[in-house]
């Protein structure tokens, strides 16, 4: 999968986050790139302005390529690279929710899942507790004497 780090104006991009009632991707159009070069910002980074069709008027939205998906599948372009840079067998994208059709694992033979449920039932098993007994509190007696 190749991430696409640079986008051209009328672009059609997809972005997360608009619609509240649903978590799906929304296509949009790149109306303009843009860099900020004042005030210590970096200025190598490129900002896009998309407009998003709405039922009222366009929403405008700026975004940066790690936050735009490139397709209506998804996912957006940091996770994308993320993936690109780790490798496909790495758990670390199976935590992020990538499927891993293409990757072939290993799966544990029979031997090896008996082996492991039996390490944890002695892990998960101890020895009875053993409860003190109660003594009986010693009655004091005060040194007073009486009037």
């Amino acid at each position: 999968m190749i991430t696409k780090k640079e986008y051209s104006i009328n672009d059609t991009v997809w972005i997360a986050g608009i619609d509240q009632k649903n978590n799906a991707l929304v296509p949009g159009r790149i109306i303009k790139a843009f860099n900020i070069d004042t005030n210590n910002y970096d200025a190598s980074i490129v900002y896009y302005v998309v407009e998003i069709p709405s039922s009222i008027e366009p929403i405008l939205e700026i975004r940066t390529w790690e936050t735009i998906s490139q397709d209506e599948i998804g996912p957006i372009g940091m996770l994308r690279d993320i993936k690109d840079a780790l490798g496909p067998t790495n758990k670390f994208i199976k935590k992020i929710g990538y499927d891993s059709n293409d990757v072939e694992e290993d799966e544990p033979s029979q031997e090896q899942i008996l082996a492991a449920i039996e390490k944890s039932r002695k892990v998960a098993t101890h020895d009875p507790l053993i409860l003190k007994t109660n003594k009986p509190r010693r009655r004091r007696f005060s040194n007073k004497k009486k009037a």
